[in-house]
């Protein structure tokens, strides 16, 4: 509409300058002569002076209009390249008509180079994310409505980068579509405070879960503990019984022969008994370990890491723990453990959390019962620190899996309910009580886990 005014201004300003000049020239030309000759002459001048001036007001107003065009123009390209976020518009050819220049921040590429290769947005896209990248640009040449999606992109330095991409159609005055005009925003730091937070609340809940298992276990406890004291008690009166009744037995044996005890012969039943009640006994006092191995386990901890630890009291509990997974996983867990080692300031039920993660983590990895595990204590006196290895002969990691293993939430068991969260709470453990946690893998040959724990010794030493 403006456009319109615009031009008919112009063409009004132009007659009237056409008018006004015929008839000033006019009348001027009728006072200077009378003379046919030099009028025609000088009609013919007038023609061509007001060709030059009609020629010089479109100049004028051209160039008015293009340096107006030029500023607009200007204008908009400030406004489209100086976006913080990665801005471009796709034609319905598939090709960009413009991508701003915040694409080299995001992505690593310039806009020449995406100009130049409309299909490089498409492979940097990530592989886990490419299905969704390509359903979300099908959906988005149906829909008119603004899609969004997050996917990741391999940026030029090999690092990954979390993209918030929002886009729809773009349509001209006459609702003809032009294409679609998208907008890409890094939300790497945004996912980051994510999974953070998410891992936060996965540790409260872990946390709320152990509170909530070591009241159960406390109740469980008391019940298995009356029956299991039943049994611990009575069982040195059967022994006892049962060797004062066995001279009168042997007699009649001697006697009479051999005779039935129940649905067992005596002769045979006669060497059994004293195995099967120390079996009883062994019986009784596991269940009592156990018992208490899982209400140390589970009790809640105290804020403050204020106990001496004893490192290999902490393996055997553990080992007691998964005492069952060992025996289903391996015939062959070898312990190695140094007697009269220092002891560690800080939490006996959180280290010991950290080494029964390393153990399951070493079953998973065998593939049969003929793989070994072995697990060792030593102490290092080059640097005043236990050192507790575990090591398998497993399947082994692949040194790009090795790189992310303590990395929140990166898991290779997701299929089998892994929550990527056992290691990287395992290592937080570890730095807490100021130790330090490493693997060395190699895929096929097994894995050697590295837990080192400052002594009390040391610890004092550096104090002072």
């Amino acid at each position: 509409m403006k456009s319109l005014q615009k031009h008919v201004r112009i063409v009004l300003i132009y007659v009237l300058v056409a008018a006004l000049w015929i008839l000033v020239t006019d009348y001027v030309i009728v006072r200077l002569t009378v003379n046919p000759e030099l009028l025609i002459q000088l009609e013919t001048y007038k023609g061509i002076i007001f060709v030059f001036i009609s020629a010089a007001l479109l100049y004028v107003e051209r160039k008015k209009s293009g340096n107006a065009l030029n500023k607009n123009e200007e204008k908009y390209r400030i406004l489209s390249d100086y976006t913080y976020d990665w801005e471009y518009w796709l034609n319905l050819e598939g090709q960009f008509e413009y991508i701003s220049p915040s694409c080299h921040r995001i992505s690593g590429y310039t806009a020449s180079e995406f100009l130049g290769d409309p299909k490089l947005l498409n492979r940097i896209v990530h592989p886990d994310d490419q299905r969704i990248f390509v359903n979300h640009t099908e959906e988005e040449r149906i829909e008119a409505l603004p899609a969004s999606v997050e996917f990741r992109i391999i940026r030029r330095d090999g690092k990954l980068c979390w993209v918030g991409h929002v886009c729809q159609k773009v349509f001209d005055r006459r609702h003809n579509c032009l294409g679609i005009r998208a907008s890409n925003r890094d939300i790497t730091q945004r996912k980051k405070y994510q999974e953070e937070e998410k891992m936060r609340l996965e540790e409260l809940a872990h946390a709320d879960k152990m509170i909530t298992l070591g009241t159960l276990v406390s109740g469980v406890a008391h019940e298995i503990n009356n029956p299991t004291n039943f049994i611990t008690l009575n069982t040195p009166l059967l022994r006892e019984s049962w060797h004062g009744s066995r001279s009168i037995l042997d007699d009649y044996y001697q006697q009479n022969g051999d005779f039935n005890v129940g649905r067992f012969k005596y002769s045979l039943l006669r060497n059994k008994v004293d195995q099967l009640l120390d079996g009883i006994s062994e019986g009784a006092k596991r269940i009592q370990r156990i018992v208490t191995s899982l209400k140390d386990y589970a009790r809640p901890d105290p804020s403050e890491m204020n106990q001496s630890v004893e490192i290999n009291k902490v393996l055997q509990n553990a080992v007691t723990l998964l005492h069952s997974s060992i025996n289903k996983k391996t015939d062959l867990f070898e312990t190695s453990l140094e007697e009269s080692m220092p002891v560690v300031y800080g939490s006996e039920q959180k280290i010991e959390q950290v080494i029964i993660n390393l153990i399951q983590n070493a079953l998973e990895s065998l593939s049969d019962s003929n793989k070994v595990i072995k697990m060792s204590s030593h102490f290092s006196t080059a640097d005043n620190k236990i050192v507790i290895e575990v090591e398998d002969n497993g399947s082994g990691m692949s040194e790009e899996i090795l790189l992310r293993i303590l990395d929140p939430f990166f898991t290779t068991k997701r299929s089998t309910g892994g929550t990527g969260l056992g290691l990287p709470i395992a290592n937080k453990i570890v730095q807490d009580h100021g130790g330090s946690l490493s693997f060395a893998s190699s895929v096929g040959k097994g894995t050697k886990a590295t837990l080192s724990l400052p002594s009390i010794q040391y610890q004092n030493t550096t104090d002072t």
